[in-house]
């Protein structure tokens, strides 16, 4: 019997935070391009919006690798995934040797 591809499950289940966000109508393009002004004026929309912490929760369960979310760009997210607790530990385990197990 052949079974149908699927595609892996969504990373939540729970997308209405998005209907309350402040960039809701804006132009997306200026919270994926790469020059320095367009991440300025996104981020200054993020600062204002009531669902900046529900954004930035997603993208880093996600591992978003573009685009700013929750008002940080990918480099900031990926120090701030790298400094949490959970991470931490992994940090010390690499450098003792022990490689990336958990």
């Amino acid at each position: 019997m052949r079974r149908e591809p699927s595609l892996p499950p969504a990373h939540t289940e729970n997308w209405n935070w998005q209907l309350d966000a402040a960039c809701r109508g804006e132009r997306s393009a200026s919270f994926f391009d790469t020059d320095s002004a367009s991440e300025a004026t996104a981020k200054k929309l993020c600062e204002v919006c009531p669902v900046a912490a529900q954004c930035l929760e997603y993208a880093m369960d996600a591992e978003e690798p573009y685009g700013i979310w929750g008002g940080l760009s990918p480099e900031e997210r990926f120090l701030e995934k790298w400094n949490r607790p959970a991470w931490r530990r992994r940090r010390r385990l690499y450098a003792a040797g022990a490689g990336w197990r958990t």
